[in-house]
């Protein structure tokens, strides 16, 4: 099956992740990079990601595509502070099944049943932070515990500017080697590598888990 992704280039941790949560079913991945998708002056987010969803699912269908996976992390307030994760997720989720069904109606996308919504909470990192044993597996020495780092991904959440906050991707730079390390793609690879989807699925039920279930609807 030919499935247009949202992340262009080599494969990197998400198509990793995709193909684990495609059992074994055999996937072309062509890949798009949706930052390239103008965002529209002056749109509250939700419409934003709803418009490039909406432009990507365009792209699918003229590359050929049966199906389409769009990923765009969920995130948080800038300042760090906590809010609804459940409903972040929820509004990005529900942006793109909008921005789907546009492209459908107006018979220029694919039909909206064949989109996959991959809305990390909060971001990939915590996706990859949910398997234990891969991270430890990986990580390079001196790295902090993630056991204690990451004791519950989808609720990580923190500054990106400050190397000691939980978020996500703080907490994944200090796993792997500590605050001072440069994280580079293959980190993320080699983790996604090793990951147990179950064990993924157990520990980020809310997005995780409706990822899943949406890919073995669509593309299993």
């Amino acid at each position: 099956m030919s499935v247009a992704n949202s992340v262009p280039g080599s494969e990197g941790a998400v198509q990793i992740l995709l193909r684990a949560a495609a059992a074994g079913t055999q996937l072309d991945l062509v890949g798009q990079k949706i930052t390239m998708l103008p965002l529209g002056a002056l749109l509250e987010p939700a419409a934003a990601i709803g418009r490039r969803a909406r432009m990507a699912s365009q792209l699918a269908k003229f590359d050929g595509c049966a199906a389409m996976v769009f990923h765009h992390d969920v995130d948080g307030p800038a300042d760090g502070t906590s809010d609804d994760a459940k409903a972040a997720w929820q509004s990005v989720v529900d942006a793109i099944a909008e921005g789907a069904v546009v492209a459908e109606r107006e018979s220029e996308g694919l039909p909206a049943d064949s989109v996959i919504a991959a809305a990390p909470l909060r971001t990939i990192e915590a996706w990859l932070l949910a398997d234990e044993e891969a991270v430890s597996a990986t990580a390079a020495p001196g790295g902090a515990d993630v056991r204690t780092e990451a004791s519950d991904p989808e609720a990580l959440w923190g500054k990106k500017s400050d190397r000691n906050s939980a978020h996500p991707k703080r907490v994944f730079q200090r796993v792997m080697g500590g605050p001072a390390r440069k994280v580079a793609t293959r980190d993320y690879r080699a983790v996604a590598d090793v990951v147990r989807i179950s064990e993924l699925e157990r520990r980020c039920p809310i997005a995780f888990g409706a990822f899943r279930q949406r890919v073995a609807a669509v593309i299993s």
